[in-house]
C-alpha cells in the first residue's frame, strides 16, 4: 500500500485544484469513465467497499477499492473534495488497494465535523483505460 499527500511530488501526481462539490442528495453516487483510449477495451470496474456512500466516518479508516479488468489493473487513485478543494490522496498498484485516513484531514488542511466528503476511487487498466466512482460520507 502507498499513501501519499498533495506535498509529495511522484510520477504520477494529479495535483490540487478548486472543483464545486455536489450533495450527496443530489448526487448519491456517480461512476464513470474518463478515458477510452484502450482501443476498444472495457473500462475496468471500480468501486468502494468500504466506507459506503452516505456513511458517516470518524477517526482513522481504512479506504477499500476494488477494481477488476479483463487486462488487469495498473494502479488505483483516491481523490478527496471537501467543499471547493479537490486533492489526490493516494495511489495504489497492489491489489487489496486500500489507503489509511485521518477523517480529521484532507491534504489542505482539517476537515470540520458535520463536513461533507466527495470519495473519488479511479481505476487504470493495463491499457491506459481509466474510469471511476465517487461516494459522499460524512465527517462525524
Amino acid at each position: 500500500m502507498l499513501v501519499l499527500v498533495c506535498t509529495i511530488l511522484t510520477l504520477s501526481f494529479i495535483g490540487c485544484k478548486k472543483e464545486s462539490l455536489s450533495t450527496a442528495s443530489t448526487q448519491p453516487q456517480e461512476t464513470g469513465k474518463r478515458n477510452s483510449s484502450g482501443g476498444g477495451t472495457a473500462a475496468p470496474a471500480v468501486s468502494f467497499i468500504y466506507p459506503t456512500n452516505g456513511a458517516t466516518v470518524t477517526g482513522t479508516i481504512t479506504v477499500q477499492i476494488a477494481a477488476s479488468s479483463a487486462i488487469g489493473i495498473k494502479n488505483t487513485s483516491l481523490m478527496q473534495t471537501v467543499g471547493t478543494f479537490n486533492c489526490l490522496f493516494g495511489n495504489d498498484n497492489t491489489s487489496p488497494y486500500e489507503y489509511v485516513w485521518n477523517t480529521n484531514s484532507l491534504c489542505t488542511g482539517a476537515i470540520a465535523p458535520g463536513a461533507q466528503v466527495k470519495l473519488r476511487a479511479t481505476a487504470t487498466d493495463n491499457n491506459g483505460v481509466i474510469s471511476y466512482t465517487d461516494i459522499y460520507v460524512t465527517k462525524q
